[in-house]
């Protein structure tokens, strides 16, 4: 399995200012945010692989944040200019490319506008923009990172400063969809078996299906499940929103 991450940059001096863009450094709330960052994804579930950064002071700095919130040697995150100076999307995908196979997981450090639109170019759906500090996760069902193509990864972590999603929330509404799903699907089977002994035991069906998505996402930990949860409502609430403009443009 191969994964790529990518954080933004945290919160640096502004521009407009006499240092020079590629020299601008972290202001102490960016240093806050990515620690506070870099602390929850290592708390949540260790994320492991190769730490690359653009060469820019406020890239690498968080690039250092995170690596000593990881212990990972800091004398090891690898710079890559390109991270810096490509805006162009086949510029990063060259660069996931020339990865060393040897390596499973690779998490970047970059600027946006950029590392935001390989973010929506990794993942079908995805259409985020990275806020300073925030991070994101794919991965994809390959040894071969020459096999990692557009749209084919698997969201698998989503971490912002102020959270761009609310865990608890997500968990309860994939909770509530996984319920619904199993409920139907076992009074369906009954249905078949006997509608009227199914229709008696409805209630029953419910609750009991309620009590094993509980339990399921409780013994499973799979934040996945959230995560697609997450993502196909956004697709959703994005397919609604158009088709809403839509039907106004038409009617006006």
């Amino acid at each position: 399995m191969k994964r790529i991450y990518l954080i933004r940059h945290a919160t640096a001096a502004p521009r407009g200012t006499d240092m020079p863009d590629f020299e601008r450094s972290l202001i102490p709330k960016g240093v806050k945010e990515a620690k506070r960052v870099a602390k929850r994804i290592y708390k949540n579930g260790r994320v492991t692989g190769v730490l690359v950064s653009s060469p820019a002071n406020r890239a690498l700095e968080t690039a250092h944040i995170f690596a000593k919130a990881w212990d990972y040697p800091v004398q090891k995150v690898i710079v890559k200019p390109e991270l810096y100076d490509s805006a162009s999307g086949e510029a990063f995908w060259n660069l996931i490319k020339s990865f060393d196979n040897g390596w499973d997981s690779v998490v970047l450090f970059g600027h946006d506008p950029s590392l935001s639109e390989l973010a929506k170019s990794l993942a079908k759906g995805f259409n985020e923009m990275l806020p300073k500090s925030g991070a994101v996760g794919f991965a994809w069902n390959t040894d071969s990172w020459e096999r990692v193509t557009p749209e084919s990864g698997r969201l698998i972590l989503l971490e912002f400063p102020k959270p761009g999603y609310e865990p608890d929330k997500l968990m309860k509404s994939a909770t509530r969809e996984l319920s619904a799903m199993l409920s139907d699907s076992v009074g369906a089977l009954l249905s078949e078996i006997d509608t009227e002994g199914a229709a008696a035991i409805r209630k029953r069906i419910r609750k009991s299906s309620q009590r094993l998505a509980e339990d399921f996402l409780d013994e499973s930990g799979n934040k996945e499940v959230v995560l697609s949860y997450w993502l196909q409502s956004r697709q959703k609430e994005k397919s609604n929103s158009e088709r809403k403009a839509k039907k106004k443009e038409n009617s006006a």
